[in-house]
């Protein structure tokens, strides 16, 4: 067994069996290595962004990118016969949490959907953003778009609110926004600092005011 804390020759290569299970139980062992994920993952042109800038609005609001990213697609249509589908998370879940950050006051939240489908399918997610509601939620819809496009939005968001999906806890994982992890069950363990979903009763879509600070603090960044 080598001491990977005296080992000191910088060419030899350590090889983890089974590092999923491994990061499974010790999600705190990303963080040495996030920084070194996201340079390799800027190293090459990215897809342009779609999301509003600060000074396309007129809002005097500030204004905070969203990507919400919606698992549906092969886990509808594969598991449709099954019934309840595990790894499917309902519609109301980020209507509420939609609902809850069109109560922050002094922001402008500029909201982009990636999933799959056609809108009609994401009703609930419309009646969250009325024309009553302009003034602080624009909801736009990406749907069966570019999977390139669609991941590196999902990664440049000032918030990511993630799907039971590994393709949007990768994202996380890259993402230097605010993420809100999945409702709970799931397989995949939130790395620290990751806000986590309540699971007592649906108005505790995640701790508000944790939330709050979290977004002041990104627009300080």
């Amino acid at each position: 067994m080598v001491d990977l804390k005296t080992k000191k020759n910088e060419s030899t290569l350590f090889v983890l069996h089974d590092a999923l299970a491994h990061f499974q139980t010790h999600p705190e062992h990303y963080l040495p290595i996030v920084e070194s994920l996201r340079h390799a993952y800027f190293l090459h042109d990215k897809p342009t962004l779609m999301f509003q800038s600060a000074t396309a609005t007129t809002s005097p609001l500030t204004t905070i990118s969203v990507a919400v990213h919606i698992r549906r697609g092969d886990i509808v249509s594969n598991n449709a016969k099954y019934g309840d589908i595990v790894r499917l998370v309902p519609n109301q879940h980020f209507a509420s949490v939609l609902a809850l950050l069109k109560t922050f006051e002094n922001f402008f939240f500029d909201v982009h959907v990636y999933s799959e489908g056609v809108v009609e399918d994401f009703q609930d997610l419309l009646g969250t953003c009325t024309a009553r509601d302009e003034k602080k939620m624009q909801l736009s819809f990406h749907l069966n778009d570019n999977v390139f496009s669609t991941f590196h939005h999902l990664v440049s968001a000032d918030l990511l609110i993630m799907s039971k999906s590994d393709f949007s806890f990768v994202a996380g994982i890259l993402s230097k926004g605010i993420k809100l992890f999945c409702p709970v069950p799931f397989w995949r363990v939130p790395l620290p600092g990751w806000l986590l979903c309540g699971t007592k009763k649906e108005e505790d879509v995640f701790n508000v005011e944790d939330m709050k600070v979290r977004i002041t603090g990104t627009c300080r960044r």
